[in-house]
């Protein structure tokens, strides 16, 4: 696999990434998930332990990182038979209205998605540990037996080279097993890591896919994962989007591309042809096949009140400029 057949989808959120891989994911030649796989960007994963604190490095730092990083690539891939029951009790707890966070990452199963993804790992981790040995500091894990202290040399070219060995197995047979040429992912905020995933996939593709933020804030408001409070939730919308822009300022054109999710409602044939040509695919009409929702559109006019509506008018003035929305958009 080459990195030319990596395309990253991104944006802040609730903006239209998932639909925009589903778009994709029609093509013949594309391979997409039907959900984020995470394993790449998320706190204590491969981004986290290659890149994060660069300049940082000791030997107890990297046994813990090495083993936060094996503990969530583990528990992506396969789920024990203990924290299902556990799940199920949870679900059931929430139904009476009591919050408990069910198990992390459930039912990503990534075995199930990517065939050897547990030898795979093992191997990986195996590749970076330059050994192991029979020992305890005071801040290893409380209560375990025969623990073993991972040493990692401080040999950055050294993790990164076999960080891109062991992405270039996993994603080769992923899209070998599929009769595919072309995988593209959505992890929502990848954008915020392009500098380190085009660190990793050197020819990679980005796309923006952005959307009015007063729309994305009432979307916001929904979701578990955000506040529900309007200028909270506001708050992290505009730094989202922020953030995009100084970090995508790193990419050169050829590799970025920035669409609304307006443009694909209003015209999904042109959108996608423009998509098509950024990722130097051929359009196929297939992938029109996926009717597209209207009312995601300006749903801030109808769900705010008029001065609700003027305060993130207000609040997002810079980005909305900068977007090309308008209040009559």
């Amino acid at each position: 696999m080459t990195a030319a057949n990596m395309i990253f989808i991104g944006g802040v959120g609730r903006s239209g990434t998932s639909v925009t891989r589903e778009l994709m994911g029609l093509h013949q030649d594309v391979m997409s998930f039907p959900f984020e796989y995470r394993f790449m960007i998320d706190p204590d994963g491969i981004i986290d332990f290659v890149f994060a604190h660069q300049d940082l490095w000791s030997p107890y730092l990297f046994d813990r990182k090495l083993t936060r990083l094996e503990k969530l690539l583990t528990r992506m891939g396969r789920k024990r038979g203990l924290e299902r029951f556990v799940s199920s009790v949870i679900k059931r707890l929430r139904m009476l209205g009591i919050r408990v966070n069910p198990s992390q990452y459930l039912n990503w199963e990534l075995h199930q998605h990517f065939d050897g993804f547990m030898q795979q790992v093992e191997q990986y981790i195996a590749d970076l540990r330059s050994f192991s040995f029979d020992g305890y500091w005071v801040g290893a894990p409380s209560y375990k037996h025969n623990y073993q202290i991972n040493y990692v040399a401080p040999d950055q070219q050294k993790i990164i080279k076999v960080t891109q060995n062991f992405l270039d197995k996993l994603f080769s047979k992923l899209l070998a097993d599929n009769k595919k040429k072309v995988l593209v992912e959505d992890n929502t905020w990848n954008l915020l890591y392009c500098r380190q995933l085009h660190n990793l996939f050197a020819d990679a593709k980005f796309i923006h896919v952005h959307r009015d933020p007063r729309d994305v804030v009432c979307s916001y408001l929904s979701q578990n994962w955000m506040p529900s409070d309007l200028m909270q939730a506001a708050q992290i919308c505009r730094d989202l989007y922020r953030q995009i822009e100084l970090k995508t300022a790193y990419l050169s054109t050829g590799l970025y591309m920035q669409i609304s999710l307006q443009e694909l409602v209003n015209d999904l044939p042109s959108a996608l042809k423009r998509l098509c040509e950024f990722c130097q695919l051929q359009f196929e009409p297939q992938m029109l096949a996926i009717p597209m929702q209207k009312r995601a559109i300006g749903m801030w006019k109808t769900q705010l009140n008029p001065a609700q509506q003027q305060q993130l008018s207000d609040f997002f003035k810079q980005e909305l400029t900068q977007l090309g929305y308008s209040d009559d958009n």
